[in-house]
């Protein structure tokens, strides 16, 4: 499970013995790990075997830090021209705090994805939990929105997130990566988990789509606004830790643990 290995140990993920590891085999010596340490950034790159797609996943939030990470949280943000010189897209606000996060590692994984696929043949498959689910939405949209860093055409094929903030402001943001990445997207929140409902709506944050809302007794995929009323938007109290650090039966913040809890 590509999306949980970024809490294991750096050494642990770079030979891909973590506990989390054998359930998605990696061409030998072709993970590289990327970070950024002084905001807790963490992840990897990998090359799947027989030819399967590179895989990008992005640490969340440590477990001891998610209640502080909610009462520190901040609404300000930063105005970001990901297309340069090509014009093809408008200038986009982004949550100051992701957007710093990711760009502390946004060089690493261009520099990862020219080492393992220099010409961007394997499609992409993009990550994250947490806040690395809102890193995975920021390189994604990265990634189709510019050639990437390196220029080089690249395809992301799936963006799978689970617990994951909002990350971009207004209609600029809304309607780019929907029409870039609605159809690859999976966003995944579960019941009454708190890090979905930052930062807040009122202060103009969207979601991106395709969401997909569970509780303790049913799913289903939600329309494509990434705001449905119908799904963890319909929450007027969304304060749960436990269904944050839970998702599909699994203790998610740490490197194979289970603490006993099903969230299933």
């Amino acid at each position: 499970m590509a999306r949980w290995g970024g809490y294991c140990d750096a050494d642990a993920i770079a030979d891909y013995s973590c506990d989390f590891c054998g359930h998605n085999a990696m061409e030998d010596e072709s993970v590289i790990v990327f970070s950024y340490d002084s905001l807790n950034v963490q992840g990897y790159l990998g090359l799947k075997v027989h030819g399967g797609p590179l895989v990008v996943s992005f640490r969340g939030t440590m477990p001891d830090s998610v209640t502080n990470w909610w009462d520190d949280f901040d609404t300000a943000w930063q105005t970001v021209d990901l297309d340069g010189e090509s014009g093809n897209l408008p200038p986009i606000q982004f949550h100051d705090g992701f957007f710093a996060a990711y760009d502390g590692v946004r060089a690493q994984i261009f520099d990862a994805l020219a080492k393992l696929d220099p010409t961007g043949v394997r499609p992409i498959e993009v990550v994250g939990h947490s806040l690395g689910g809102a890193l995975a939405h920021l390189c994604a949209f990265d990634l189709t929105s510019r050639g990437g860093h390196d220029r080089v055409d690249r395809t992301v094929s799936r963006v799978i997130t689970f617990g994951a903030p909002r990350v971009g402001r207004g209609e600029s943001w809304e309607l780019a990566y929907a029409e870039r990445l609605a159809e690859q997207t999976w966003r995944i929140t579960h019941h009454r988990d708190i890090v979905p409902s930052v930062p807040p709506a009122a202060f103009g944050f969207v979601h991106v789509p395709t969401e997909i809302f569970y509780d303790d007794t049913s799913s289903h995929v939600c329309n494509g606004s990434g705001e449905d009323p119908d799904c963890h938007n319909g929450y007027s109290i969304t304060t749960s830790v436990s269904d944050h650090t839970h998702y599909m039966g699994l203790h998610i913040c740490g490197c194979g643990e289970d603490d006993g809890h099903d969230a299933a």
